[in-house]
């Protein structure tokens, strides 16, 4: 009997040291998911991904190299950066116009 709980005890610390070790390489993959700029991040990245990276930095011209490289014109993520680049640029162009509109307004008696 005292085999058998030996192998018991031996199961349960294997167990928990896989455990461990999984909570840990996910915590870590998490962290590089969110805080990790490094060459390495954006070698291992999927193309996808990049073009994501370079959107939420607004960096359209490097999304769209990607795209090219990639020859990824016909996926999702390259109509998002396309469309998150026009969207952008019109942005900024109603904003140029804001304070026109309002000198505009300002001349004009009601």
């Amino acid at each position: 009997m005292g085999t058998d709980e030996s192998r018991e005890r031996t199961r349960k610390r294997k167990s928990r040291r896989h455990r461990l070790s999984s909570r840990t390489s996910a915590s870590e993959g998490s962290s590089l998911l969110i805080k990790d700029n490094s060459i390495i991040a954006r070698m291992l990245s999927s193309p996808d991904t990049l073009i994501y990276m370079c959107m939420r930095k607004d960096n359209y011209e490097r999304a769209l190299q990607v795209i090219k490289m990639f020859n990824m014109a016909q996926k999702p993520s390259a109509q998002a950066a396309v469309f998150a680049e026009k969207y952008g640029k019109t942005v900024k162009q109603l904003e140029s116009l804001l304070p026109k509109v309002r000198r505009v307004y300002r001349t004009r008696p009601f």
